[in-house]
């Protein structure tokens, strides 16, 4: 008798084994990361009404940080040698108003991401991509133990996806002015060593 395996509603993990890459980003990149942000997938998460006109202001911020205006370092990210998305990381202490309200009592780095790529969300890339970036590219960066994510606590996809990455919850905090509180969550060196991809 033949057995059928009915496939999951959420997110599968990759069925091979795919290779993840981090170039920094460059002006050149920003027409890409525009469309990207304007994809209803991403909109849906990076257009909080906070930094207006969308996407205009947030990609002032990308070049700010590619000239060197801003502590935030922003990668292009590369599934099977295809671009894929965007990560960030920053050290919380860079921004005094983003780490007062976050009162976390430890040094730490935050990261963000996005896939922008449409036909990539949901398998399984997400977080195996993040573990590779915190190993390879934004602990090393900074020398420091612990790193938190803040998605909207609305965005449950993304949660789900940070609790296979290994963080863990540790409080839910507002950050004016944004409109949904953030779902702070927190995994450090020693955790993520333990994981395996």
């Amino acid at each position: 008798m033949s057995r059928f395996r009915r496939p999951s509603r959420g997110s599968r993990s990759p069925s091979t084994r795919s290779s993840y890459g981090f170039v920094p980003l460059r002006e050149e990149d920003l027409e890409l990361i525009r469309r990207w942000l304007l994809e209803p997938h991403v909109k849906r998460w990076w257009d909080d009404g906070v930094k207006t006109p969308y996407p205009d202001a947030e990609i002032d911020d990308y070049r700010a940080a590619i000239q060197g205006e801003d502590p935030t370092y922003r990668y292009l990210a590369w599934i099977d040698g295809r671009h894929a998305g965007m990560l960030q990381h920053y050290r919380i202490a860079d921004s005094p108003e983003y780490a007062a309200a976050l009162a976390l009592g430890e040094d730490a780095i935050g990261v963000d991401l996005f896939i922008g790529e449409a036909d990539l969300v949901g398998r399984g890339h997400g977080p195996a991509m993040l573990r590779q970036f915190l190993r390879d590219v934004a602990f090393p960066f900074h020398s420091i133990d612990v790193c938190v994510i803040g998605p909207s606590v609305k965005n449950l996809p993304a949660i789900r996806a940070y609790e296979k990455a290994g963080f863990r919850p540790l409080k839910e905090v507002h950050i004016p002015p944004e409109p949904d509180p953030e779902f702070l969550m927190r995994l450090t060196v020693g955790q993520l060593h333990s994981l395996q991809r």
